[in-house]
């Protein structure tokens, strides 16, 4: 007998379809333009792409509809046109690019010149996000989203090809990762931002660490005497309904400088799901419900003293506070042979994370050529504590519950020596490391 069977499965949840423009990007003398700023606007809001080296773009969209584009070079406009995008647009844009403007001064010619967008030195990539025109108003993660090789989620950064990354700001690494890390630096503001560097070759210290890239986050100097602050706050409702709130404070003196930061937000996500499968005396169906909710809180500080041109004092201090929760629920029902069967399962998973990193650190510059000793002590602090809840029903009721509770400090010290030579650079430090749980 022929069996005829059929399977449906019906996604209730909200999904967002991609749309892009792709193309490449020359000027009137058809050459390649590298690293230029691709930028689409709609409804007041921006989404934005870099050229690579060959002129080629790829720009994701979030819905089809009218766009203006614009392709700015050196932070001036060169291109704009109204554009309409159904699903994928293939564009090749030339432009009218024009030369720098000259000025003559009894005989002498001044080039008004300024750092390049991108710059490509023999171990890094170099972002300069102050000359990023879509780099401006938003926060670090958005920044490094924008970062040609980078790569950013909810909850990680990498480097293309790089197998483990590390976060460094003003050389200095930030001990801490995942979604910690991510909520840190959304407590940075891009205006506050110089560059990014992106280091594929890093220097011997952190290669035996076992780091294979690094991203160095250089923060502008601030001269201006006084102080300044800022409040945050953003929403979005979607598939995941989310809210933060956040403010800084800056304050630079002549010696003095202290900069502070704290946000706290949350977000909320449900899924919902429904198989069916039938055929001939049997079937099998199931459903599913996810929902989940994660709340964070974070505090920093930072500050610095010189003693004098040669000697600096700091400490920074972080803590980050998350509490993930999340419920899944599943329910199977089948009918084979004639006997029918039914399992239902639950799964509860509540999470309180709480993360200190403290350090400490004096510098000392040596010499008029950059070279440094610097000294430094870090404590990590973490506190994790996990409740898992498993109740399956077959017939009969079955419960499971895992606590697990994890305490652990890490206490460091670091000496780096840092010696120039007109043409060397060299580099050699000590490091000692306490776990203590």
């Amino acid at each position: 007998m022929k069996k005829a069977s059929f399977l449906l499965i019906n996604l209730i949840g909200i999904f967002t379809f991609r749309q892009k423009i792709e193309g490449k990007i020359t000027d009137t003398n058809n050459t390649n333009l590298s690293y230029v700023e691709i930028v689409a606007t709609q409804k007041d809001k921006k989404y934005s792409s870099i050229s690579t080296e060959n002129g080629n773009f790829a720009l994701q969209l979030p819905e089809n509809g009218t766009y203006k584009l614009e392709i700015f070079k050196d932070q001036k406009s060169i291109f704009n046109e109204e554009i309409q995008v159904q699903g994928t647009l293939l564009k090749n844009i030339q432009t009218t690019s024009q030369p720098t403007a000259e000025k003559q001064i009894e005989g002498v010619t001044v080039v008004a010149t300024s750092k390049k967008l991108v710059e490509r030195k023999v171990d890094r990539l170099v972002f300069n996000v102050e000359n990023s025109v879509a780099s401006q108003g938003v926060d670090a993660v958005e920044a490094l989203s924008q970062t040609p090789m980078l790569r950013t989620t909810d909850d990680a950064i990498s480097i293309a090809g790089k197998s483990s990354v590390a976060i460094m700001i003003n050389d200095r690494l930030v001990n801490l990762s995942g979604e910690e890390l991510i909520n840190y630096l959304k407590n940075l503001r891009s205006d506050d931002i110089a560059k990014i560097e992106v280091i594929t070759t890093p220097p011997a210290k952190y290669a035996a660490e076992g780091k294979s890239g690094l991203i160095n986050i250089v923060l502008k100097k601030n001269t201006n005497i006084g102080w300044n602050a800022s409040l945050q706050t953003s929403g979005s409702v979607s598939s995941v309904t989310s809210w933060r709130d956040g403010a800084t404070f800056n304050y630079q003196g002549k010696k003095l400088s202290v900069s502070t930061s704290g946000s706290m937000g949350e977000n909320i996500w449900k899924q919902k799901n429904y198989n069916y499968s039938i055929g001939e005396d049997q079937y099998w169906n199931s459903d599913g419900s996810y929902w989940g909710n994660y709340r964070y809180k974070n505090a920093n500080i930072k500050t610095e003293y010189k003693l004098n041109d040669k000697n600096l004092i700091g400490f920074n201090y972080n803590y980050s506070f998350a509490n993930p929760y999340n419920i899944n629920t599943n329910n199977v029902r089948t009918l084979q042979n004639g006997v029918s069967n039914g399992f239902s399962a639950d799964n509860v998973n509540h999470i309180n994370n709480n993360n200190h990193y403290a350090t400490a650190f004096y510098d000392v510059k040596l010499d008029s050529l950059g070279s440094k000793l610097s000294f430094s002590g870090n404590l990590i602090s973490n506190k994790l504590a996990l409740i898992k809840n498993v109740s399956t029903f077959q017939n009969t009721e079955k419960e499971a519950v895992n606590y697990n509770d994890n305490l652990y400090n890490i206490y460091s010290g670091q000496v780096d020596l840092e010696k120039n030579f007109s043409k060397i650079k060299t580099g050699s430090g000590l490091k000692y490391t306490m776990s203590k749980k």
